[in-house]
């Protein structure tokens, strides 16, 4: 260390009145409040984005709630989706939501720091099925990617002109329409 470094009193400084003390617990109170605040109302905002009763077209509802998503960290449409099924099976085995409701208290706070991840993991049970179903239909309605026989039998016919490929196929060999996945 430098020697004029070394000559600095500075153990004097490391004791702090009570004053200080509690002055330094207590620094991060007011943003506390504010996340607090900040969480009670966002939950509102939420709860009413759920409902789609915000006002708002749906796609803004959504957009509001992918940005609470940011903000409170975790998917609000998950959140949503067991909110929704909350209100058709209330206090029933498929309320995720209302669970803890059905545990005596002190249950229920222990459980409390996991809600979220059962929520999540809930929504994700729920929704995965009508997930792949719309994904299955959109590839089926829009992307041609169902000319499982066709890309088969010419591999590097790109996509967009397997129904092209689909018709000359069914002219020249028809048994072939058979095969076809859908």
């Amino acid at each position: 260390m430098d020697a004029r470094l070394r000559g600095v009193e500075w153990k004097d400084l490391r004791a702090l009145s009570r004053a200080e003390v509690a002055h330094e617990l207590l620094i991060s109170t007011p943003w506390l409040a504010g996340s607090l605040l900040f969480f009670l109302t966002s939950l509102r905002q939420v709860h009413n984005a759920h409902h789609y009763t915000l006002g708002l077209p749906r796609l803004a509802t959504d957009g509001v709630m992918l940005m609470l998503s940011v903000a409170m960290l975790g998917s609000m449409h998950a959140v949503q989706t067991n909110h929704l099924r909350h209100h058709r099976f209330c206090l029933e085995d498929e309320d995720a939501e209302g669970a803890s409701a059905r545990l005596p208290a002190w249950r229920a706070i222990v459980a409390g720091p996991l809600f979220p991840i059962r929520l999540h993991r809930e929504a994700l049970a729920v929704a995965c099925l009508r997930y792949h179903v719309a994904a299955m239909a959109a590839g089926l309605i829009s992307y041609d990617m169902f000319f499982h026989v066709e890309h088969h039998l010419y591999p590097a016919v790109p996509t967009r002109r397997l129904t092209l490929l689909a018709r000359r196929l069914d002219a020249v060999a028809p048994e072939l329409a058979a095969r076809r996945v859908f």
